[in-house]
């Protein structure tokens, strides 16, 4: 005898499957891509990675990372090289519709550790590891447009004396403009925006046009640092030069420019009231006279070549040459020192263009 199947029961055979794709996709997509991920992330060369979760969401068309890991063998330090709580991968749907499938990505608490090499372990750099591919792979979908939010950018030597740990932290960045840059009339349409606190301490702005398909570097960077307390930086002078800062604030500005494999930029510090330790004891000058020098010099230095009006010590130190090598104009360096001594000071401003 035929079974007839009635309208209603066809409806409720669709509903049935549809709901068991639904649910499977939710228990079982969620596991197979989290799988895959770790696998892909714990066979890197001299790097080993690892995702604790992975939660999708069909319906929005995302998916999110929780608790990423990633560390580089054989390093320095005990500090990964990179984590962060969550990773939101979204599809544009906007995009979708025109045949893209593009995605935006937001990484929540970001950390990123760089350190020195010591006795036979490696400096902590991220080289080595072709990043964009291992982005590409994990997350396959053109990325349009990446999110920092609250990210912190650390370089480490726990070996120097004093140890040294230099950072950025409250880190929030927006990277635009990845995907359809090569479809862009504009030579450089990416565009990244970055703003920090440097050492929890001052604002630091940079500001960055650049053409990701090009093979060589091609960019124009503009980075400013405003009012940053010279002193917090006494265990990184100590550790690597004989210089002794215990005093004053350096405003940092620096503008490049990269195409074809050159670079051609300059970099503005300037600093007031700068202050620098005297080292008094005979004792302390035979142990360190290097030391001891650098610190009288610097003080005959900012006695005759600091700004009267402005109290400040500064200079531009233009560069230029091979992007991997590029060189210092020494001697506009210190033209400009007495420039700013004798005829005008500086200010913390770019040239190209106003604030």
């Amino acid at each position: 005898m035929q079974h007839i199947v009635t309208k209603k029961q066809k409806w409720l055979v669709i509903l049935t499957v549809t709901l068991v794709v639904i649910v499977g996709g939710y228990v079982v997509l969620p596991l197979a891509m989290k799988t895959y991920i770790n696998h892909r992330l714990e066979n890197l060369p001299n790097y080993r990675g690892h995702v604790d979760g992975l939660s999708v969401s069909l319906l929005a068309g995302s998916y999110q990372l929780q608790n990423i890991t990633l560390e580089q063998l054989n390093s320095a330090t005990n500090e990964p090289l990179f984590t962060a709580t969550t990773v939101d991968v979204a599809i544009l749907w906007g995009s979708l519709f025109k045949g893209l499938i593009v995605a935006e990505i937001a990484a929540h608490n970001p950390k990123i550790n760089f350190a020195a090499a010591h006795a036979g372990k490696e400096a902590q750099s991220g080289f080595g590891v072709n990043w964009v591919n291992v982005v590409g792979e994990i997350t396959p979908f053109r990325i349009d447009r990446l999110e920092i939010i609250n990210g912190e950018i650390h370089y480490y030597d726990h070996f120097s004396n004093p140890p040294v740990n230099i950072y950025l932290s409250k880190t929030q960045a927006t990277l635009t403009n990845l995907a359809n840059s090569d479809k862009l009339a504009s030579n450089r349409p990416s565009h990244l925006v970055l703003s920090a606190q440097a050492m929890d301490r001052s604002n630091l702005f940079t500001d960055v046009f650049f053409n990701p398909f090009k093979k060589e570097a091609d960019f124009k960077l503009k980075l400013k640092l405003i009012a940053f307390p010279v002193k917090a930086l006494r265990n990184f002078m100590h550790a690597y030069t004989p210089v002794d800062p215990s005093g004053g604030t350096l405003d940092l500005v620096i503008e490049a420019n990269a195409e074809k494999g050159n670079i051609e930029g300059y970099v503005k510090p300037l600093f007031h009231e700068l202050k620098l330790e005297h080292w008094e004891t005979a004792s302390d000058h035979k142990l360190q006279p290097l030391r001891f020098f650098s610190n009288t010099m610097g003080d005959v230095v900012n006695f005759l070549f600091r700004n009267q009006a402005e109290n400040q010590l500064a200079s531009k130190v233009p560069f230029s040459g091979k992007i991997d090598d590029p060189s210092v104009d020494v001697l506009s360096a210190v033209l400009n020192v007495l420039r700013n001594a004798f005829v005008g000071a500086f200010k913390p401003q770019f040239d190209s263009a106003k604030d």
